[in-house]
């Protein structure tokens, strides 16, 4: 298949994943995006897997770079909160670098602007720590 390439945000694919989910199920509910990267081979990105907030959660995205290089382009594919892939694209992530490993993007409603907090996984299920 031939796809384009985009240039696109974390909040942009908090955005898809919100979108995606709100037509099919509705409202507008801030939802935290659940940021994780796999390093594979060298310490190089194998993967970074997205996972909207929710119990269970709300959407997923699965980006595969080409080269391993966080700002490379690569493939990105948009789940579900069955899993079942609802699109792929081929992007390139422009601020993916700016995230650490496990990270958080702060979710706002769609008519918000969302805004960076970086957790540690303790902190994520003890907010107390």
């Amino acid at each position: 298949m031939n796809y384009s390439l985009r240039t696109i945000s974390v909040g942009d694919i908090q955005r898809l994943l919100l979108d995606a989910y709100l037509k099919s199920y509705g409202g507008d509910i801030p939802r935290d995006l659940h940021i994780h990267k796999s390093h594979c081979d060298h310490m190089r990105i194998g993967a970074v897997f997205f996972a909207l907030d929710g119990s269970p959660p709300k959407g997923y995205g699965l980006f595969i770079p080409i080269w391993g290089d966080e700002n490379s382009e690569g493939y990105l594919n948009i789940y579900d909160p069955t899993g079942r892939r609802t699109r792929q694209m081929r992007v390139v992530i422009t601020d993916l670098d700016k995230f650490s490993d496990t990270d958080v993007l702060l979710g706002t409603s769609l008519a918000g602007e969302p805004r960076l907090e970086q957790r540690t996984p303790d902190e994520e299920t003890n907010p107390h720590v």
